[in-house]
């Protein structure tokens, strides 16, 4: 399991083994290996830099277009 951010969305993708796992289990809680906790807390961290990162670059925009009357 990989989640990215782009272009102000989120992706989850899944490896086949994975979408079949989550359907058997439909509708209830799933224990993931505790071993994907790392791989899934850095893509996480990615996701929100890179979203801060986006929303911070517009916001920045938005404050020098009213401070110079733009």
């Amino acid at each position: 399991m990989r989640i990215t951010y782009q272009e102000g969305k989120l992706y989850i993708s899944l490896t086949d083994d994975e979408v079949d796992y989550f359907n058997k289990n439909k509708h209830s809680t799933v224990e993931m290996p505790i071993g994907k906790l790392k791989v899934l807390h850095e893509d996480v961290s990615n996701a929100v830099t890179q979203y801060w990162r986006d929303v911070g670059i517009d916001e920045e925009l938005q404050e020098t277009r009213r401070r110079y009357n733009i």
